[in-house]
């Protein structure tokens, strides 16, 4: 028995026999750690063979957070500094 993370697709033959195959799972859509938005700028694909400059956004918390939610901290972090 194959694991269950392991997507399966059913098949149909040449002959007329019906046959599973298993494949591995496409990778998902990053997602921000805020919200939950998918990331725009990353790659969906398999990013092994890319160097990291393109796994990634380069910026502060490029690749974990949205530009919204980024936005939001920073605002958040301003404006907790000024009235402290």
């Amino acid at each position: 028995m194959r694991v269950r993370s392991i997507r399966r697709v059913s098949l149909r033959t040449p002959t007329g026999r019906s046959v599973v195959h298993y494949e591995p799972r496409r990778p998902g859509l990053r997602r921000c750690g805020g919200c939950g938005r998918p990331i725009s700028g990353v790659p969906r694909d398999d990013v092994r063979p890319l160097p990291k400059s393109q796994k990634r956004i380069s910026r502060y918390h490029g690749g974990n957070l949205c530009h919204k939610c980024l936005e939001r901290r920073i605002e958040d972090a301003v404006s907790s500094e000024w009235n402290a």
